[in-house]
C-alpha cells in the first residue's frame, strides 16, 4: 500500500503531495487554499478537497491526515 501525504513547503506555502516520500503533484499556494490564522503557509478549505486531488494526482486511496511542514 503507497504511503500518501502532503507538505506545506515554506517559504512559498505550496502544497507539495508526495507517495512514497516522492513528490507526486503541487498545488500552488492560493489555489483551493486559504490562511488560517495560525497555520503556516495556506491551508486547504476541506481536507476533502485535498484528499480528491492527492486521488486523482497520485492514485491515492490511503491517505494519512499528517500534513507536515517544510522549512
Amino acid at each position: 500500500m503507497s504511503k500518501c501525504h502532503w507538505v506545506v513547503e515554506q517559504p512559498s506555502g505550496d502544497h507539495v503531495l508526495m507517495k512514497d516520500g516522492e513528490e507526486c503533484g503541487r498545488i500552488p499556494e492560493g489555489e483551493n487554499t486559504r490562511m488560517d490564522e495560525g497555520m503556516p503557509g495556506a491551508s486547504f478549505t476541506t481536507l476533502k478537497e485535498l484528499r480528491e486531488v492527492l486521488e486523482k494526482e497520485c492514485g491515492c486511496k490511503d491517505i494519512g491526515d499528517d500534513s507536515e511542514v517544510l522549512k
